[in-house]
């Protein structure tokens, strides 16, 4: 019997030697052994694109669970939304900055605005105003806008709160938003400016009605 046919293991898988080929030192795989091993590669290969391709939906789900909950869109991913910053003129940020600095030199640090501060806020309103009327991004528009709707009341009312809303909008915009990768010791966040709060994920759009002057 073993005469006339040898079975050899070669690196784990068996291979018939036929004495009718042995002279040229061929050997065969045995078709049932070759079928049962495709079998099983394709049944392992399978369950593993299956596992993790489920795995992936599971997480997706989540992310999309934890968007939903905070208002955002899973669509929304951060690299549309530094496509939003990028866009931003420069010149509006400049302006953003200016007023910030403007308002903490009158209001904060134990300052006190003057007749002449309240005076110029009707003009950093206007500044404003053609700001947001020449951006395309939400988000920001609806923070100009409710900057310069504060700054305008205050020079009219000499309504301290309204530099309060007008000042921390334009803080989170300036320092958290368009200049966080500049060296300041003051990042502190008031969690008030729409942009800020759609970079950080907590929201995705800005409310549809403004909030009125002071609040």
């Amino acid at each position: 019997m073993y005469t006339h046919m040898g079975i050899m293991i070669i690196k784990g898988v068996i291979f018939i030697e036929d004495d009718k080929v042995k002279s040229e030192k061929k050997f065969h795989m045995n078709p049932k052994l070759l079928f049962f091993l495709i079998i099983t590669c394709t049944l392992i290969a399978t369950f593993f694109i299956s596992f993790y391709g489920y795995s992936s939906y599971i997480e997706y789900k989540k992310e999309e669970a934890k968007a939903n909950d905070n208002g955002i869109r899973i669509v929304d991913t951060t690299a549309a939304i530094n496509n939003n910053i990028s866009s931003v003129k420069r010149e509006t940020i400049s302006l953003i900055t200016n007023i910030h600095n403007a308002l903490n030199d009158s209001i904060c640090y134990n300052h006190t605005p003057d007749e002449n501060f309240y005076s110029s806020c009707k003009n950093y309103a206007d500044e404003l105003k053609r700001a947001a009327d020449k951006e395309n991004w939400n988000c920001l528009k609806f923070d100009l806008e409710r900057a310069a709707l504060n700054l305008e009341d205050a020079s009219n009312t000499k309504n301290l709160n309204c530099l309060v809303i007008a000042h921390r909008v334009l803080h989170d915009l300036d320092a958290n938003v368009f200049n966080r990768n500049t060296d300041s010791s003051d990042r502190a966040s008031y969690d008030i400016s729409i942009t800020y709060l759609v970079v950080c994920g907590k929201l995705y759009e800005p409310p549809e009605e403004m909030p009125p002057a002071g609040a």
